[in-house]
This record gives structure tokens, C-alpha cells and sequence, in this order.
């Protein structure tokens, strides 16, 4: 939420590569394509193509041009010309041979460009001349298109001419409304597709004097009519699809201070309501957000709220009973507020210490490496198991609740949405699923949208335990 910008890190065959995708704000839109090839690479392209479309459906791709100063760097733009889930296919070509990967890119219309007021009058200037130029032109092809060089036309053609212009005002009239109307049914269509944020009800049930549990049910029609003929074609193949094996991924953070964070993982038996047995949280208000991944490789994050009560404020709230049984992959955790977790280390619940490795200095929309390393009370590296298929997770929120991102060290991409737009017959395309988990050191690449104050977890596994780490950091203008 807040943060569209696409992030993938890993393999395009035997390339190690990074590619940014900004995608467009309107639909149609120019998509922005930075590749980094960390070594090799003679020629890089980019294509895309929808979910919808196989190998054969793939226009040809673009090449993307070097950026001066930075031999590693490649840019292009592609035009994605419908909203939903596109593949980006980035094929490199170099001293190793080809290599291609697939990168999910979600195009939809976040916003409503208005005419300009000197455009506007340009163009109804240009309607009142063509208005009158149209029955001008009808007048004279009445009155003189028959006639021989050099006659003049009579009463009878030049009464016929007015009568032709009289017809042709009203024909002009309703073309002019039938042109009014289309644009208007338009622009409504326009409107009624730009993305925002789902209804969806959050409700918490128990106090921390007891079990909790939470319901997220989703109440918008775009999702509780799916079903219906006219939301099917507008939003096909709408099933859900499960990502790092949770067909939810759910976020929980105190509003305000940021002390309280939770990652759960929900069941549903309707995909409408979704349930969780809440770990262990401080009492408060809390951000809930949920990410989704559709059959098509669309992703979606649900935004709700949450109140959790205290023992104190818990009055006639009793335990929950009949809880479903608890995830052994959801973790909570609680600490000081933001702005606080400055230290370069982090103490983890095993007692091992998480090394930040994080510039001091952050622009908005700066690439930047968030670097993090377990050691133990010696120094000594910790290897990592895969915690979800992936070495680490890391959730980055600002302090207002306005960005919120999910990341792993592949980017920002959704394993499930890359798989769902892989073509079968692409054999070349890698289709990466993390780094090894044998390694002490994770990073994640990023670039923070807008100036503040942000907190970061990051999750890792030891012993088939999942700890997480916090720290705060700001970020500033761009100069």
C-alpha cells in the first residue's frame, strides 16, 4: 500500500539481475523498466504481455538502451495498454549465453487526468467551427455540387440548399449528443475501474486476558459478487491462489507508535471471511492489511482496522473458544515505539544478534540495500533456514500508516502471481524462489516513496523458531 513500485533480485538464467518497474498511474500508460546485469551483458529486452496471453501473444520485445555512467544499468518504457496482471519477460543476452526471467507486474488507473481549461477551449472552438462547417458543406453540396462549370443556381436549388441546412442541424445536434454521451459512459467506465482500497470489516473478538480471535471479511461487491456475469468479465479468474503456501498473508501494527506487529496467517471456508487465532499483542488500535493473489497473478492488499482490547476494558469479553489451530509460521512481536530502534543491532528472542547494515543517508525513491546479519554471542554467523520459501521476509511501515510494503530478498514480487504467468512453453524462463537459506546475510532491495519516519521488520528462522528483528530509520527529500 503506498508503495507501487515493482522490485524483483535474483537469476535471469546464468545473469544475477535487479529490475525496478514503475508502473503507469493511467491505463493506457508508459511503464518505466530499470534493469541492473551484474556482469556480462551485451544486450538487454524487455516485453510485455498480459496473463491472459500465452508465447504466442508476447509482442516483440523492446530494447532497453544502457544508462551513461553506470555500465550495469539498462532503461526502457513499455506501453501496457489494458488493466490486470502483465508478465514483464527480461531476456538477457551476453558472454554466458541467453537468459530470460519473468517479472509480475500489476497495470491498473490510480488516477483522473481533468482538461485543461485552455485545452477545453481549444476543443469547443473547434466543435462550434466543424458544427458550422458541416452544414455550410451540406448547404453547398445541395445548392451547387450538380451544377456545370459556370451556371448559377436557381430558386428551387437554393431553396432545397436551406431546407438541407434546416434537416442537418438537428442530424449535427444529435451526432454532437451521441459523441457527449459516449465520452461521459467513458469516463464513468474510467472512474468506476481506478483502483482503491477494498471495503473490508475487521473485528476482534477476546482480550489479552484470554485467547483472541479475528475476522476479516471483505465486503466490497467487487469481490462478494464475483460470481455475477458483469464483475466476471471485468475481473476474470478471481480464485485465490496460495502464496508461500497461506492463501492469506496478514499484517497487524499499532496505530500510532508502532509497538505491536503481528504476521498471521488467516483460513477462510467462503473466501469472504477469513479467521486467526491472534498471538500475544499489546492492546490498541491496529492497521490490518492482507495480501492476496488471484489465479491470474493479480495481487491485492486488503486495509482494515482492528481495536484489541486490554483485561481492564474487556468487560463481558470472554475467551474465544472453538479457535482455529495456530500456524507454527505466525509471529508477533512487541516493542518500544518508532523512532526509538536506531541501534545497529537488535537482539533476537534466541538470544542471537541481528547486524543492520542500512545507509545513514536515505533519498526517496533512492535504490537502496537493506543489509541485515545473524551472528551469535561470539560473532559467529548464524545460518538461516527458509522461513516460507524464502530466507527472510521484511515489512516496511511508515509512521502514519500511509506506505506499507511486504518484502523478500527477490524483490517485491509474489512467488504465486510469477508462477500463475509463467507460460509453460517459455523453456527458457527461470523462475526463481529465493536464494538459499544456507547464508547469515540477507538483503533486500528497495526504494522508499516518500519522505519520514519508518519502522522495518525483518523475519528469519533458527531451529524451526521465527524471530524478528525492528529498526527506524528516515528518510529524506530528494535534493
Amino acid at each position: 500500500m503506498g508503495s507501487p513500485d515493482v522490485w524483483y533480485d535474483g537469476p535471469a538464467g546464468p545473469y544475477s539481475i535487479r529490475v525496478l518497474v514503475r508502473p503507469p498511474k493511467v491505463v493506457p500508460g508508459l511503464a518505466d523498466i530499470m534493469v541492473r546485469v551484474r556482469g556480462g551483458a551485451q544486450s538487454v529486452r524487455v516485453a510485455p504481455a498480459r496473463w491472459d496471453t500465452g508465447a504466442e501473444g508476447t509482442p516483440p520485445p523492446d530494447s532497453a538502451q544502457p544508462v551513461r555512467g553506470d555500465p550495469e544499468l539498462y532503461h526502457a518504457q513499455l506501453w501496457l495498454m489494458a488493466r490486470g496482471a502483465y508478465r514483464i519477460v527480461v531476456t538477457i543476452d551476453g558472454v554466458h549465453g541467453p537468459g530470460t526471467t519473468i517479472v509480475p507486474v500489476m497495470a491498473t488507473a490510480e488516477q483522473r487526468f481533468a482538461v485543461p481549461y485552455g485545452l477545453s477551449g481549444l476543443l469547443i472552438s473547434a466543435t462550434v467551427f466543424l458544427f458550422f462547417g458541416l452544414i455550410t458543406l451540406v448547404g453547398a453540396a445541395v445548392r451547387e455540387s450538380v451544377l456545370a462549370p459556370g451556371d448559377e443556381p436557381g430558386e428551387g436549388r437554393k431553396r432545397g440548399a436551406r431546407v438541407a441546412m434546416l434537416v442537418a442541424v438537428p442530424v449535427a445536434v444529435l451526432l454532437l449528443f451521441g459523441g457527449w454521451m459516449w465520452w461521459n459512459a467513458v469516463d464513468n467506465a474510467h472512474r468506476e475501474l481506478l483502483d482503491r482500497p477494498w471495503d473490508a470489516m475487521a473485528t476482534a473478538t477476546g482480550s489479552s486476558a484470554g485467547s483472541r480471535l479475528l475476522t476479516l471479511e471483505i465486503t466490497d461487491t467487487i469481490w462478494t459478487r464475483r460470481h455475477s456475469e458483469p464483475l466476471a468479465r471485468r475481473f476474470p479468474q478471481n480464485a485465490l491462489l496460495p502464496d508461500h503456501g497461506k492463501l492469506m498473508h496478514m499484517f497487524l501494527v499499532r496505530e500510532g507508535d508502532l509497538a505491536g506487529f503481528a504476521h498471521v496467517h488467516p483460513v477462510t471456508r467462503d473466501s469472504v471471511r477469513f479467521t486467526v487465532a491472534l498471538p500475544s499483542l499489546p492492546a490498541g488500535n491496529y492497521h490490518v492489511f492482507a495480501d492476496l493473489v488471484h489465479e491470474s497473478g493479480a495481487t491485492h492488499t486488503i486495509v482494515a482496522r482492528a481495536t484489541l482490547a486490554d483485561s481492564s476494558s474487556a468487560t463481558g469479553i470472554s475467551p474465544v473458544a472453538d479457535l482455529p489451530a495456530a500456524d507454527p509460521d505466525d509471529a508477533a512481536w512487541t516493542g518500544p515505539a518508532v523512532g526509538t530502534m536506531t541501534s545497529p543491532t537488535t537482539t533476537l528472542a534466541s538470544g542471537a544478534t541481528m547486524r543492520w547494515s542500512i545507509p545513514q543517508r536515505i533519498r526517496v525513491e533512492q535504490e537502496t540495500d537493506l543489509t541485515v546479519e545473524v551472528v551469535d554471542a561470539q560473532g559467529a554467523p548464524v545460518p538461516l533456514e527458509t522461513y516460507m520459501g524464502m530466507p527472510a521476509h521484511a515489512m516496511i511501515q511508515k509512521d502514519d500508516g500511509s506506505v506499507f510494503v511486504h518484502l523478500h530478498p527477490m524483490g517485491t514480487i509474489s512467488m504465486a502471481a510469477q508462477q500463475a504467468l509463467r507460460v509453460a512453453r517459455d523453456k527458457a524462463t527461470t523462475m526463481s524462489h529465493g536464494a538459499s537459506a544456507a547464508d547469515s546475510r540477507v538483503t533486500f532491495p528497495y526504494a522508499f516513496p516518500k519522505p519520514g519516519r519508518y519502522r522495518v521488520w525483518i523475519q528469519v528462522q533458527q531451529n524451526g523458531r521465527v524471530m524478528t528483528g525492528a529498526h527506524d530509520l528516515t528518510v529524506i527529500a530528494s535534493e
